[in-house]
């Protein structure tokens, strides 16, 4: 069966949030073994830093998965298959969907936090490396 030509945006819409779905998670988890792995650091705990090293490999993999994900979509939807694309597709089509727009930016929020938290990380670890 075909989709009528006023259902495509709906479907480009649908594809463009489960993408986005899928990268909510994975940055959320991310900021969560970024957080855990701080803590470990600020400890000084060696056995927690292998913990939280280990699910900071696995969230960076899943976050990655979903960046793909969201890359084929914005391909799939005729935008440069990479998370630019993803951004170009997302400013040309849903600034005026509030729902996804506002998703979307706390998406970006909670990357720029994960890059901070990382950022601290590498802080805290140089300061370690430092005093030793």
């Amino acid at each position: 069966m075909m989709s009528s030509p006023a259902s495509a945006p709906f479907a480009e819409a649908d594809a463009f949030s489960d993408a986005l779905a899928h990268l909510e998670v994975a940055c959320q988890h991310f900021f969560e073994a970024l957080r855990s792995e701080r803590r470990a650091l600020q400890a000084r705990s060696p056995e927690g830093l292998m913990e939280a090293t280990g699910r900071k490999s696995k969230a960076a993999q899943q976050l990655k998965a979903a960046q793909d994900r969201a890359a084929q979509a914005a391909e799939d939807a005729g935008y440069g298959p990479s998370m630019e694309g993803y951004v170009a597709w997302a400013l040309d089509h849903f600034e005026t969907d509030r729902q996804l727009s506002a998703r979307f930016n706390a998406m970006l929020d909670l990357m720029g936090q994960c890059a901070r938290a990382n950022e601290l990380a590498r802080q805290i670890i140089d300061a370690r490396l430092a005093s030793a």
